[in-house]
């Protein structure tokens, strides 16, 4: 995940970087709280810092000054064409992963019961 967060904001893709970014601070994946701690330090604080570029208040300030910046050069895909449509996609993405990885969790613990049952 971090190296499409690198990528995008290499390529100057915010759009993408906003979805993503959205994704994962939306409130059914930031409640998972064990997940996030099992995080390493260094992804959380990268993670933090984009969630503050994106940050909303006083107008996009951070990014808007992040764009107007001299390192920022076109080619750029502004977030501002985000639709809806991307944010439930990448939901319905997050939750089918999540989804995937709690059932093969649970299919191991159930396995595992049942090994300690037979002997």
């Amino acid at each position: 995940m971090s190296f499409c967060i690198g990528q995008c904001k290499e390529c100057k893709n915010f759009n993408s970087m906003f979805a993503i970014v959205s994704g994962l601070g939306h409130g059914s994946v930031s409640r998972l709280r064990a997940s996030w701690e099992k995080l390493p330090t260094k992804y959380q604080r990268l993670f933090s810092d984009l969630q503050e570029l994106m940050d909303p208040s006083r107008n996009m300030s951070k990014y808007r000054q992040l764009v107007a910046s001299e390192q920022t050069q076109p080619p750029i895909v502004s977030h501002f064409f985000v639709t809806k449509l991307s944010f439930i996609n990448i939901y319905f993405y997050i939750l089918q992963f999540f989804y995937l990885l709690f059932i093969s969790i649970i299919q191991v613990c159930v396995d595992f019961k049942l090994l300690l049952a037979r002997v």
